[in-house]
C-alpha cells in the first residue's frame, strides 16, 4: 500500500520487470490496475508473434514491426511463462509490445504502461532480468531495453493531474449526476439541466483532504464544447462552511476544456464554482473535473524552448541550450526542495546521492523541468 501511495500521490513510476504476471494480478486485486484477460502463447512458435512500436523503451533498436533476430533472447514461446493482457477495462493503457496469435488472432499487450494517480505502472512479460547477468552477445539487447526503461522512468514527467480517488462531487442543480465528472470518461458528464440565467448554480468538489493546486480543469469533451460557464466565481474552503470572498472570477471558454489558472498555488479541501453568466439556450456541463499542481512536482512543461536538456555526471549538472543566467532547484520526488543554486555557466557543481530527482531550471524565458537519474 505504501508503494502504491508513492505512485499515486508522489508521481513515482512503478516498473514490473520480473515476475510480471504475478505482480499484475496482485495490483489488480488492489484496484491499481484495470481488470483484463490473460493470454499465454503456445509452446510452438507457429501463429504467435511479438510486435514492437517506436517508444523510448526501444531507442536505438528495430521498431515498428515484428521482433526479429535482434530480439532472440526475448522472443521465447514457452506458454505459461509469458503472457499478454487483452480485454483491458481501461482506455488509458499504452501498449508498447503486442503479442498477436491464437485461433482468434487476438492482440494482447506484453509490455504496457497504465497511469495510476500521478504516476505510471509499467508491466513487462519480456525476459529482461535473466539476461542482465549473461555475457553472451545476444543479451546486449535485453540489457539495452532495461537501461532504456530506467532512463525513461527518470525523465518521464509525472501526471500533473492530482489523484481523485474517493473525491465527492455535488451540485446545486443536476440533470445528470455530478460524480460523472470523476469516472475517467469524456463520454459522460454532469450537467445542470437549466439554462444559464445568472441563477448562481454551483458545482462543488470535496477532495477529502487539503490539496495543493494552481490550475483547475473543466473538461467539456467534444460534445459539450458550448456548455461552458459564461461567467464564474471560484471559492475555496477547508470546512465547507466558511467560503469567504471569491479567490478568482472569470468566464469559461468554448472548446474541449475550460482551464482556470490561479495566480498562485492554493491548498484547500473544497472547491466551489458558482456560475454567474447568462446564455439563453445552453446548460452548464462538465465531462471531467481535475486539478493540477506545478508547485509540488513541477511536471508541467513551460515555455522554455523544447531542446533544453539536463544531465548529471561526476558532480556536474549540465544544462544545454538554456539562457544564462538561471537558477537551478533540485527537488525530491515528493516535492521537497533540496538545493537551490544560481548558475552563470552551462554546468553547475552539485553533489547528489544516488536516486531520482526533479530539476527545475528557471530563467527569463520561464521554467524547464526534468527528472534525472543519479547512479
Amino acid at each position: 500500500d505504501n508503494l502504491l501511495k508513492r505512485v499515486s500521490k508522489d508521481g513515482t513510476h512503478l516498473l514490473l520487470l520480473e515476475d510480471g504476471e504475478t505482480w499484475v494480478k496482485t495490483l489488480q486485486s488492489k484496484g491499481a490496475l484495470p481488470t483484463a484477460s490473460i493470454f499465454h502463447p503456445q509452446k510452438t512458435w507457429v501463429g504467435h508473434n511479438y510486435f514492437v512500436r517506436e517508444h523510448p523503451f526501444f531507442d536505438d533498436l528495430p521498431v515498428n514491426g515484428g521482433m526479429n533476430w535482434e530480439y532472440q533472447r526475448l522472443v521465447v514461446y514457452d506458454g505459461i511463462n509469458h503472457f499478454g493482457l487483452y480485454n483491458v477495462s481501461s482506455d488509458n493503457e499504452e501498449a508498447v509490445v503486442s503479442l498477436v496469435g491464437g485461433n482468434s488472432h487476438l492482440i494482447a499487450t506484453s509490455v504496457g504502461i497504465i497511469p495510476y494517480g500521478r504516476g505510471k505502472i509499467v508491466y513487462s512479460a519480456l525476459d529482461l532480468s535473466p539476461n542482465l547477468s549473461l555475457k553472451v552477445k545476444a543479451s546486449g539487447v535485453p540489457k539495452k531495453i532495461f537501461c532504456n526503461i530506467l532512463n525513461w522512468a527518470a525523465k518521464e514527467p509525472s501526471n500533473p493531474t492530482l489523484d481523485r480517488t474517493g473525491w465527492i462531487a455535488t451540485a446545486s442543480h443536476s440533470r445528470e449526476a455530478p460524480e460523472r465528472t470523476l469516472d475517467n470518461s469524456l463520454d459522460t458528464r454532469w450537467t445542470s439541466g437549466i439554462y444559464q440565467t445568472g441563477a448562481r448554480e454551483w458545482f462543488q468538489m470535496d477532495m477529502l483532504e487539503p490539496q495543493t493546486f494552481n490550475r483547475i480543469l473543466l473538461k467539456q469533451g467534444t460534445t459539450g464544447t458550448e456548455d461552458y460557464p459564461r461567467g464564474y466565481e471560484l471559492y475555496l474552503s477547508d470546512d465547507e462552511t466558511n467560503w469567504g470572498e471569491p479567490v478568482l472570477t472569470g468566464a469559461g471558454t468554448e472548446g474541449e476544456a475550460t482551464v482556470i489558472e490561479l495566480p498562485e498555488a492554493k491548498t484547500n479541501r473544497y472547491i466551489r464554482l458558482v456560475q454567474t453568466g447568462t446564455s439563453p439556450d445552453k446548460w452548464w456541463s462538465i465531462h471531467e473535473f481535475g486539478i493540477e499542481s506545478d508547485a509540488i512536482t513541477g511536471t508541467r512543461e513551460s515555455s522554455v524552448k523544447e531542446n533544453v536538456s539536463i544531465y548529471y555526471k561526476d558532480g556536474q549538472l549540465g544544462i544545454r541550450e538554456a539562457s544564462i543566467p538561471f537558477t537551478v532547484k533540485i527537488y525530491s520526488l515528493s516535492g521537497q526542495l533540496l538545493q537551490s543554486v544560481a548558475g552563470s555557466q552551462p554546468a553547475v557543481s552539485l553533489r547528489l546521492a544516488t536516486g531520482i530527482y526533479i530539476v527545475a531550471v528557471e530563467n527569463l524565458e520561464g521554467v524547464y523541468r526534468q527528472k534525472i537519474l543519479v547512479n
